[in-house]
């Protein structure tokens, strides 16, 4: 009896009543993105019981603060709330994924919870037999921002567009928002294109989609994300092809505007311009949130230091909800009165009932919020053009399309949302482009033998291609077969172990006099020699040739592909020598420093980290060209085939060849080794173990290696 007494004193007097009775403490729920989001709350709160919205000695709100927007932290902190904290409310969660499954949960029976969201743009909230217990009071909402351009498509008679999104979330719920009102209202989208994040213009001007902008449409809406500043690689690619302001209308949602500062994409903290950035943003149609001019955030701005002592750090966020606060303690102001009953608060259903048509002012702004019948804000927005004032004025204000309430027109009579409209306000006419050329995109409108020539040019261009394709496998065949690789083995000359350039002999006086080359040894790897082939320093692996060797096409490709691999830290394969005095030769380019082999194991040398990184750093470049190139893999990777140039550099050798060696020699038998000293092969083979976990590793190993 004594709080329906307290209840009926509230609401049938002006006058604030006093009582000894304990208030009703109404727990809130407050899913943050920020740390310092709470303040935005106890503003609020404030706010309401300055304006006698709520006494505060009958009802005392507490707010409890969890985290959302990580890893669905804000579906599992809200079930907290509600279950183990008996919440009246859940402001939040900001992310819409997160509430996309809040919003449903809190309109089950055992949750029975009030929900607001301030800045989740989604349409898909707009259905209330899904989001029944859901109220918005976002700056922004994806239908609304879409049914500004079908007022605006109308305005200036164009019925078909171009779309430019991502796959951003925010760019994705904005395009389809867009779709649906276009589909609904006859409004053609000759084409949609789609980016990835971090898109650049380069990427963008090369999309053959994007190219084909210019063919099919003249009007083309750009939404990468919620701010215009991400438009910014599109309009580059667009001006590289000669799409500018003269020809095309480019328009940009800006549904929510940076954290401070507000600046525009084209200027600096300090207020300078970026003259570049701006030229390409010239004569851009901006559709805005009225609300989030700069005037209006100075303004909260203040108000908001004056209350908390410190900056709103998200002041388009902290508006709305504030405003979302608000709205609750009106409804619940209205539902106690309605009912009488104190603790209304725990029926989410029925307080959002009375949180429809409410009217009430915006934080910070001196504007009017206009909920409508479902408890959706109606929003109002802006249209600007952006000049190429480098100075000062950097928009014109073009039109307004501003949320209002017919003055005879009243809940009781029917519901808000037929009350409300969008009034639109002009404040300068512009010349439109139309949306279609007046010969149409390609001129075929004005000249009928375009479709003729098109139909010519494309059957020429299917046949060049067809004969062209032929041409290209045939003289692919032709060049396989030629074996640009094989090198005759009288072009070869040797040059003895320690001596000059001036000693080189060729490769038959070298057999005739000493017999064998497999005792020779260099600096750069095993039992090779070195030597030249035309102006060309040559390491040279020799092998004792039994019989002819004949190559399948498996062989040819490989070694086409062989001499075709060029990298900065592969080591050049120029070649082999067969078929010819009973000798096999492999070719590799020279390295004058020899192998990491001989440096790592050199007690003489010493080499700092830099060195050692620097070597590391060119092995893994190497094997990572070769495990994407046609090659496949290295097939043999040691320390002994990882040579040094004369600019320090390690590139790979032997690579890619080892199995065909093997082949000939185990398999086919056609190629053996001349005799070597297997002890000091041993040994080597052994010490390069430190630098290498094998001497001999297949692709798979050398793939797991790297």
């Amino acid at each position: 009896m004594l709080l329906a007494l307290v209840a009926f004193c509230i609401f049938c007097s002006s006058t604030t009543v006093t009582t000894s009775a304990a208030p009703v403490v109404v727990p809130i729920g407050h899913l943050v993105y920020y740390q310092d989001d709470w303040r935005a709350v106890e503003y609020a709160r404030q706010k309401v019981f300055a304006d006698k919205i709520l006494d505060p000695a009958v009802v005392e709100f507490k707010y409890i603060n969890d985290t959302s927007c990580k890893v669905f932290a804000g579906v599992v902190n809200s079930a907290t709330m509600v279950y183990e904290q008996n919440v009246s409310l859940l402001l939040g969660p900001v992310c819409s994924d997160e509430m996309l499954s809040v919003g449903q949960l809190a309109n089950a029976d055992n949750w029975n919870t009030a929900v607001i969201g301030f800045v989740n743009i989604d349409q898909s909230f707009s259905n209330k037999t899904i989001y029944s217990t859901m109220a918005r009071t976002s700056l922004s909402a994806a239908d609304s921002i879409a049914d500004v351009f079908i007022k605006l498509a109308k305005y200036y008679s164009w019925t078909q567009f171009a779309l430019v999104g991502s796959t951003a979330v925010n760019s994705v719920r904005i395009m389809n928002g867009i779709k649906t009102a276009f589909l609904a209202n006859g409004i053609s989208i000759n084409i949609f294109v789609q980016f990835g994040p971090n898109v650049t213009a380069a990427n963008i001007s090369a999309n053959a989609q994007f190219q084909r902008i210019a063919k099919v449409a003249r009007i083309v809406i750009i939404a990468m994300e919620s701010d215009i500043s991400t438009a910014l690689p599109v309009l580059d690619a667009a001006n590289s092809l000669g799409m500018t302001s003269d020809e095309f209308v480019f328009i940009l949602p800006w549904v929510l505007h940076n954290f401070r500062g507000n600046n525009y994409p084209w200027e600096y903290d300090d207020g300078s311009i970026d003259a570049k950035t701006k030229l390409l943003y010239k004569d851009v149609l901006v559709v805005d949130v009225s609300q989030n001019a700069r005037r209006i955030t100075d303004v909260f701005d203040k108000q908001f230091k004056n209350a908390t002592g410190a900056l709103s750090y998200f002041p388009h966020a902290y508006m709305p909800e504030i405003d979302a606060f608000y709205l609750y303690a009106l409804a619940l102001r209205d539902a106690m009165k309605a009912t009488g009953d104190l603790n209304i608060h725990q029926n989410g259903r029925k307080v959002w009932e009375y949180m429809r048509n409410q009217v009430y002012p915006a934080a910070g702004t001196g504007e009017q919020v206009y909920m409508d019948n479902d408890a959706e804000r109606f929003l109002s927005f802006t249209i600007w053009q952006v000049t190429d004032n480098m100075t000062t004025v950097h928009m014109d204000q073009i039109m307004d399309f501003q949320a209002r309430l017919l003055s005879n027109c009243t809940p009781e009579q029917t519901n808000a949302t037929k009350c409300l409209y969008k009034d639109m306000v002009k404040f300068k006419e512009l010349t439109m482009i139309p949306d279609e050329p007046a010969c149409g995109f390609t001129g075929e409108l004005c000249d009928k033998t375009v479709p003729i020539l098109i139909g010519v040019s494309v059957v020429v261009v299917i046949v060049a291609a067809i004969g062209g394709f032929f041409w290209y496998r045939r003289w692919s065949e032709r060049k396989l077969y030629q074996m640009p690789w094989r090198v005759p083995i009288d072009e070869v000359i040797l040059v003895e172990p320690g001596q000059t350039s001036k000693s080189l002999i060729s490769v038959d006086s070298i057999r005739k006099s000493r017999g064998t080359l497999g005792s020779v040894r260099t600096r750069q790897m095993g039992d090779i020699l070195q030597g030249t082939w035309g102006l060309i320093n040559i390491a040279v692996k020799r092998y004792r040739q039994k019989g002819t060797i004949n190559y399948t096409r498996a062989n040819l490709e490989m070694l086409f592909q062989l001499r075709q691999t060029s990298h900065d830290n592969l080591n050049g394969f120029v070649g082999l020598c067969f078929n010819q005095r009973n000798e096999f030769l492999i070719l590799w380019r020279l390295c004058s420093r020899g192998s990491l082999q001989d440096l790592l194991f050199n007690d003489d040398l010493k080499l700092d980290t830099n060195f050692q990184s620097s070597f590391a750093r060119d092995v893994t470049s190497g094997l990572d060209y070769l495990h994407r190139s046609p090659v496949g893999c290295h097939g043999h990777l040691t320390a002994s085939n990882c040579l040094v140039d004369a600019h320090w550099i390690v590139k790979l050798t032997d690579f890619g060849i080892e199995d065909f060696v093997d082949d000939l020699m185990l398999e086919q038998h056609e190629i053996s080794p001349f005799e070597v000293d297997d002890t000091k092969r041993l040994a080597k083979s052994s010490s390069s173990s430190k630098f290498s976990a094998y001497t001999s590793s297949p692709c798979a190993l050398s793939r797991a290696h790297l």
